[in-house]
Formats: C-alpha cells, sequence, structure tokens
C-alpha cells in the first residue's frame, strides 16, 4: 500500500488490468453521458406519493429535490429520490414527492431549466436511498487516438475482458471537487470543534446530509484502499482465506461500528487499512457508522458497443448496466486513459 491517508490521489489505486496507450474524451456533451434509473418493481398506481419520471439536464440532483420542495411548498426532507446522478450529463431518474389522494397536481406549472417530467403514477410510499436494482448508461467516447493503429482490435479485446468484471471501487465524484468531501469528513473525525459543530447541526437538514457525505466518503476512501490492496496482489475477484462470500461474490468490508468479521488472511489485508487509517477507523466507530459490506468485483450487464465516425475522428458508443450505488467511471478507466473537458 502506497497511499498516504493524505494525498487523495484517486489515480493511485491499482488497475486490474493493464493500461493501453489509448485516450478519449468523455463527457464532451451532455449527451455524451446518459443514465436511467431501473427500478426493479412495479409502482402500486395508488397511494399518497406521486412518483415523477424526470430528465434533467446538467442540472444535480440536490438542485433538482430543493426545486421541486419549493414548487410544492413543502420541505426537502419530504421529496424522496434513490441516488446523486452526474451534473454534466442527461439522466432520467425517480422522484416522489407527498401528494393527497384527492390532490390533482399540475404538472405542467413546474418550470425548471434543463428539467422536464416525463411521467407521473401514485405509489404508496415515499422512494428511499438506494432503492433501486440499478442504472443504464449510454455513454460515447470521442477522439479515440493511440500509438498503434489497431486502435479498435485493443478496445474490442479489452471490452471481452472487461465482461469479466472490474475493481468495484467507489468512483472520484463521491469524494467530491479536490475531495472536498473527504477533507470535510476528516475534520468531523479528528477535530474537537467540526464534532461539536455537527451535533448542534441536527435540525439543519442540509449541514446533516453534507455531514453523512462527507463520513461516507471516508469510509468509501477506506474501501478503496482495501480493495487496491488486492488488486494490487491479484486476488480481488477470487476468494482467499477468511473472506466472507455472499451469492458467490467475494464481499469488502465498510468500515464502521462493527469489529472486524473477517480471518485469517483476509483479516490481515483489512487489519493492514485499520492500522493507515487508524484516526478514521475509530472515528467512524465512535460517529456509530453503521458497518456494511460490498463487493470487490463490478460486472457490467448487457454490455454491448458500436463504433461512429465523429466528424472524420473514432467514436465509441458504450451500453450497460451496473448495480446500485456502482460507477459507470470506474469502468471506463479499466478501458483506456479517459479525458473530461475543463
Amino acid at each position: 500500500m502506497s497511499t498516504e491517508p493524505k494525498s487523495y490521489d484517486f489515480s493511485l489505486f491499482a488497475h486490474a488490468y493493464p493500461p493501453l496507450a489509448i485516450s478519449a474524451t468523455l463527457k464532451q456533451q451532455p449527451e455524451d453521458f446518459m443514465v436511467e434509473e431501473q427500478l426493479g418493481y412495479p409502482l402500486s398506481g395508488s397511494g399518497e406519493h406521486l412518483w415523477l419520471w424526470i430528465e434533467k439536464k446538467q442540472q444535480n440532483t440536490d438542485w433538482v429535490a430543493r426545486k421541486l420542495a419549493a414548487w410544492l411548498n413543502t420541505g426537502l426532507v419530504n421529496i424522496g429520490f434513490a441516488g446523486q446522478k452526474d451534473r454534466q450529463a442527461i439522466t432520467r431518474q425517480w422522484f416522489s414527492v407527498p401528494c393527497a389522494m384527492k390532490q390533482v397536481l399540475d404538472l405542467d406549472s413546474f418550470q425548471c431549466e434543463g428539467v422536464r417530467i416525463l411521467k407521473a403514477q401514485r405509489h404508496d410510499r415515499k422512494l428511499r436511498r438506494g432503492e433501486l436494482a440499478g442504472n443504464f448508461f449510454h455513454i460515447r467516447l470521442r477522439h479515440l487516438a493511440g500509438s498503434d493503429n489497431d486502435c479498435k482490435a485493443q478496445i474490442e479485446d479489452r471490452l471481452q475482458q472487461l465482461k469479466q468484471g472490474v475493481p468495484n471501487y467507489y468512483g472520484a465524484q463521491r469524494f467530491g471537487k479536490q475531495c472536498a468531501n473527504l477533507s470535510l469528513g476528516e475534520r468531523l473525525l479528528t477535530e474537537p470543534v467540526a464534532r461539536d459543530k455537527k451535533r448542534r447541526s441536527k435540525k439543519r437538514g442540509g449541514q446533516r446530509n453534507l455531514n453523512s457525505l462527507a463520513l461516507s466518503a471516508i469510509r468509501s476512501w477506506m474501501f478503496n484502499r482495501l480493495l487496491s490492496a488486492r488488486v494490487e496482489d491479484g486476488n480481488w475477484n477470487s476468494a482467499i482465506a477468511g473472506d466472507s462470500v455472499i451469492d458467490g461474490k467475494v464481499m469488502g468490508t465498510l468500515f464502521g461500528d462493527q469489529d472486524l468479521q473477517t480471518t485469517e488472511q483476509a483479516f490481515e489485508y483489512e487489519s493492514r487499512v485499520v492500522t493507515e487509517f487508524s484516526q478514521w477507523y475509530q472515528g467512524l466507530r465512535q460517529q456509530r457508522v453503521q458497518s456494511a459490506q460490498r463487493a470487490f468485483c463490478l460486472q457490467p450487464k448487457q454490455l454491448s458497443w458500436q463504433w461512429q465516425d465523429d466528424n472524420g475522428q473514432l467514436a465509441l458508443l458504450l451500453d450497460f448496466e451496473l448495480p446500485t450505488g456502482c460507477f459507470a467511471t470506474v469502468f471506463l478507466r479499466e478501458l483506456c486513459e479517459l479525458r473530461e473537458p475543463e
């Protein structure tokens, strides 16, 4: 393990596959990164919650939720959504809003730049975080270029490999711009003044959500370090002595309030992460952040691709589905070097 806790350098997390000498541009236009939520269950058609299927372009999820709350003159806490979606993209996701059975909302009266309500359906409960089967991605990579002439062949060979899975890292966006979420999380766990502010802000929903996001970033980074060590040693997608295996998937620990549950060799890997991030680990326990598990291997579903001509330059259109809580960017980082417009 070579990363120091305060370096916050996402690029140091190990790759599972040898990097290709090929680069591509991601998110040159919002249309190049499209996401559609997959609920995985039917809506009841009745109840006092109206679920809105919303398309947003270059807007973030929290901002849309605040606009919905203002439109309905209700508290932000009453607006439900399953998860954050990229801002620099076109995304379709569900939001739930309170709506009495006899109440009829004029959906056309909701006016918000870059946002459209595509349809609405009643359900018997609020949409909660993480209540998704997954997300379907439509991604266009532009300006593919490499040092060899067989760029297409290399990419297609790599895509065949990636069908078997990639390391299930938390994506860089989890940690915020310039890792601001990590910095806040570290202050909350290690500085008495920050912890006191956290206690005083319990009734302030916006700050409480920010604090929760920061603590989540802390243990996400610790998980990434654990996974990176396993990738470096070549045992990230196969069980070793002491591993937890659920439905055939090797699981890694999301550190929190419980003692480590692994044993033997798996315990040794986790213990090294705990030692490296001892202040963070003790802070998570003191804050009673609930321990959990996450699969080490991320395997895309329905992966397909096609080549396109983009004004004389090579472009690649990718379609695939990922489980909820997983990041398309960690799949793409195993494919080629990515550039994003400033």
